[in-house]
């Protein structure tokens, strides 16, 4: 749940807002309406900090570490690579 509080109200709140984090509430903070800033507990800040990874691909490997493709009746080739290395395809750079 995202409970929304402006600056002003954040200031007299601060104490209250941060137990509510703590418990889990997201809460966003506002300036005449528009959201600024977003208040989270310590531990779901490093959560988001520790799975931003920008290499997409070490994401993908870490996907399917994770998990269990036993149940999935896929065949082992599926599993390794989507694109069928023993076909070709026809290809042109257009001038």
């Amino acid at each position: 749940m995202i409970k929304e509080y402006s600056i002003a109200e954040g200031r007299n709140q601060l104490s209250n807002m941060v137990h509510q984090a703590e418990d889990g509430a997201k809460i966003t903070l506002t300036r005449r309406g528009k959201p600024v800033a977003v208040l989270v507990s310590y531990d779901a800040f490093q959560r988001m900090i520790s799975s931003a990874d920008p290499n997409f691909w070490h994401a993908i490997q870490e996907f399917r570490g994770m998990t269990d493709f036993t149940d999935a009746d896929l065949p082992d080739a599926e599993l390794v690579s989507c694109r069928d290395r023993d076909s070709e395809r026809d290809f042109s750079w257009r001038d």
